[in-house]
């Protein structure tokens, strides 16, 4: 059976979500087809993913207070397209996207499916924030990353009458080792072992404190900071970039998914931190929504991450070190080098095990089938 699913995503980042893009490609993959409305804006590369049977409608995102507001466009154009299209199902990808889709799918008597970017804000405190989980309460279909994630929003939601479903932030590419330099090329370093940070730059992720504790390594290593997405005008960074560390590189454009894999895979260690103080539980329970740790996993590189209850599995793999504070990163370094085949290989087998979407979206494909 062939299933038509309208996708809404408000904030202009789909190249960002590997997890959304890995359900979109299986669900196309399997003969579904999907239409994308998103915004977008110079800052954020637009959608790359190309296949026939998925196609996205852009829309400007709002940058004048003058101008209209990016979700009453979305939602805008997400009635004219239900008004003169048949679909199935609407898909909300994000916070403002589930309200738009819980609304639309019930004005027109379609099936809601939720799909879940990010943990809601527990306890809400907004009228939006409480509509969000409304929305999510209403769903008939909730997709989240893993069982951190759904015991957490369980916990505070009644989910009696939506089905749960599970899919890590992985991407949907080949697995497995590859030789590349790509890196190398951009930073013209080609003696030290690169230590690689990819995606987001801030406070978060403790990209500041990263930093200074590079100060300290032997010259044997040098971190990289790969962005996701243009840092032009943003303060952190500026502070952080100007600070000169001798140990610090940074590759400042945006790769896609395809070539996101080429530089991973040029890198020694990669390296993924996360804020208590910032994230909160967003952080405590991160599990498989840690999208640079399951890429680095895919490309069999090792992982130093923060030591959080949710990321146990890198140590229970053989696949990385966890540390308490930046400090501890070199002596991790050395710890991962004195056995680095092991450390590589574990990484491949903790992907395979734990991260591989291909059973994941099936099951998600099975259960939307059962809403038509």
């Amino acid at each position: 059976m062939h299933m038509k699913i309208l996708l809404l995503l408000r904030e202009p980042i789909f190249d960002r979500i590997p997890s959304l893009k890995t359900l979109v490609w299986g669900l196309s993959e399997k003969g579904h087809s999907v239409k994308l409305l998103t915004s977008c804006t110079p800052r954020f590369p637009e959608p790359s993913m190309e296949h026939p049977l998925f196609c996205s409608v852009l829309f400007r995102e709002r940058e004048r207070k003058v101008e209209c507001p990016t979700i009453l466009k979305l939602l805008i154009l997400a009635t004219k397209e239900l008004m003169l299209n048949r679909y199935d199902i609407v898909m909300g990808a994000d916070a403002f996207s589930n309200i738009v889709a819980s609304k639309l799918a019930k004005l027109f008597r379609l099936p809601h499916v939720c799909f879940q970017l990010e943990y809601p804000t527990f306890p809400a405190e907004t009228f939006l924030e409480k509509t969000e989980l409304d929305a999510i309460e209403c769903s008939r279909i909730l997709i989240t990353h893993d069982h951190w994630h759904h015991e957490l929003i369980k916990s505070f939601l009644k989910l009696d009458h939506t089905k749960v479903c599970y899919l890590p932030n992985a991407t949907y590419s080949r697995a497995g080792i590859r030789e590349s330099r790509l890196i190398q090329d951009r930073i013209k370093e080609y003696k030290r072992k690169l230590v690689l940070h990819s995606g987001g730059f801030g406070r978060w992720f403790r990209s500041r404190e990263l930093a200074l504790a590079s100060d300290r390594w032997e010259p044997e290593y040098m971190l990289v900071f790969h962005m996701s997405h243009r840092m032009d005008g943003d303060p952190y960074f500026e502070e952080v970039y100007q600070q000169k560390h001798l140990n610090v590189a940074y590759s400042m454009d945006p790769v896609n998914t395809d070539d996101l894999d080429s530089l991973i895979s040029s890198a020694h260690v990669g390296v993924a931190l996360y804020s208590e103080d910032e994230l909160g539980y967003r952080a405590s329970y991160m599990g498989l929504a840690a999208g640079k740790i399951g890429n680095y996993l895919k490309c069999g590189i090792p992982v130093i991450a923060t030591r959080l209850p949710s990321l146990r599995y890198i140590e229970e793999f053989c696949c990385g070190v966890l540390v308490d504070n930046e400090d501890e990163i070199f002596s991790a370094l050395k710890h991962i080098d004195a056995d680095y085949g092991t450390y590589r290989q574990g990484a491949l087998n903790c992907y395979r095990e734990l991260w591989h979407p291909d059973v994941y979206v099936s099951q998600i494909e099975s259960n939307l089938l059962q809403l038509i």
